[in-house]
């Protein structure tokens, strides 16, 4: 565990050492900001002791996410999707819903209301579970991934010796504000958008004066098309900003007809992200509920959690969460505490044709029962 902190702290000091461009991800503010993914994952796990078959089966997911964000107006949307079968088992599938509205009161100022479902569905269940919830916060998400790919851009440009220095902060705000336009480019020239951007981001970066031959090549074109598109490289996600929330959760449907609703919950929610540069990206997350009952804050649940990502080179990825969950029950004896930790660290590998190999492994320990390790190999398929 020692060892593997350690090694998170050294990627993040390094990370931060290198950046010597003209402009960070958290000057990227526009009033208007989207992204989305999708991804499918597949993995097949099979193992056999003399001639007994020890393990033998098939798991794929989807996720697709949606974030847009706007004064007076946001939304999040994630989708995940999970089919599995087992030998002499049944298929078993599952989906969970996560829909998030936030309206701004002002156009000035980050204070909200917000309202959210959460949908869960399993093959075993006799209905979807339906939670609701609502209140106020203050905050605001950026994504910051356009200009991401504008630095991209410029690195690569730099590795080739096309640019005789990093290019302006005000160039590549510019080239972000470009690429954040794409879908304007794609409805006026049809078929041919990917040229026209490329073009308009080729023209930016020539007025800066910083092209040597004054000109970009053939080269710089491919350049600039290849970190567009993610071709031959992963591109991820880069947020920036936070919110506090406040406000009740319901479980409006439970997911067996024997079981009734629950008593509403208190909830105070929170969270932060904070791109370090265009290369890593830092989560972080606490959300605590209790009951609207006779137990209000003497029974109180909670998560924490935190994840971190680095792009260790174009067409490599290394990620790390941590995730704790407790349960905090005040009784007569004294305050009962349980809960768990789950520490996770992935290396995404990108191979071909937008699908990448990713290595997991996993360490879970559980309150008062034993550890547990497991690692897994899957392939990925990178749709958007």
């Amino acid at each position: 565990m020692k060892k593997f902190i350690l090694l998170i702290f050294i990627i993040l000091t390094y990370s931060g050492s290198i950046y010597s461009q003209n402009v960070k991800m958290t000057d990227y503010d526009v009033p208007v900001s989207f992204a989305k993914n999708l991804r499918f994952n597949a993995n097949y796990n099979w193992a056999q002791i003399g001639d007994s078959v020890t393990s033998n089966q098939f798991n794929s997911n989807a996720i697709y996410s949606q974030f847009y964000s706007s004064l007076p107006f946001a939304y999040n949307l994630d989708l995940n999707t999970s089919v599995s079968k087992t030998y002499n088992d049944d298929v078993r599938y599952t989906g969970v819903i996560n829909a998030d509205i936030r309206k701004y009161f002002t156009k000035k100022e980050d204070f909200f209301g917000f309202a959210g479902t959460q949908m869960t569905y399993e093959d075993r269940f006799d209905r979807p579970q339906i939670n609701l919830n609502g209140g106020v916060g203050y905050g605001r998400f950026i994504d910051a991934t356009s200009l991401a790919k504008a630095l991209r851009i410029e690195n690569e440009l730099m590795k080739d010796k096309t640019l005789s220095k990093y290019l302006p902060k005000k160039t590549m705000l510019k080239i972000a504000s470009l690429i954040e336009r794409e879908g304007e480019f794609q409805d006026k020239y049809k078929d041919i958008y990917e040229a026209k951007l490329i073009e308009a981001i080729q023209a930016e970066i020539e007025a800066s004066g910083d092209v040597k031959t004054g000109k970009l090549d053939a080269l710089g074109f491919y350049r600039i098309r290849q970190v567009l598109y993610g071709i031959n490289q992963i591109i991820n996600p880069r947020f920036f900003g936070y919110d506090i929330r406040a406000g009740v959760s319901y479980t409006a449907l439970t997911e067996y007809t024997s079981i009734k609703s629950p008593s509403p919950e208190l909830a105070l929610l929170g969270r932060f992200s904070y791109p370090i540069n265009y290369q890593a990206q830092f989560n972080i997350y606490a959300n605590a509920y209790t009951p609207v009952d006779s137990s209000a804050f003497k029974l109180v649940t909670g998560s924490l959690g935190t994840n971190f990502s680095y792009d260790l080179s174009n067409r490599i990825n290394f990620t790390a969460s941590y995730i704790m969950n407790i349960i905090r029950a005040s009784q007569t004896s004294g305050n009962v505490t349980v809960g768990n930790n789950i520490l996770n660290a992935a290396f995404l590998f990108y191979l071909e044709n937008r699908v990448g190999l990713t290595i997991n492994g996993t360490y879970e320990k559980p309150n008062g029962l034993p550890q547990r390790l497991s690692t897994s190999i899957s392939l990925s398929y990178f749709l958007l």
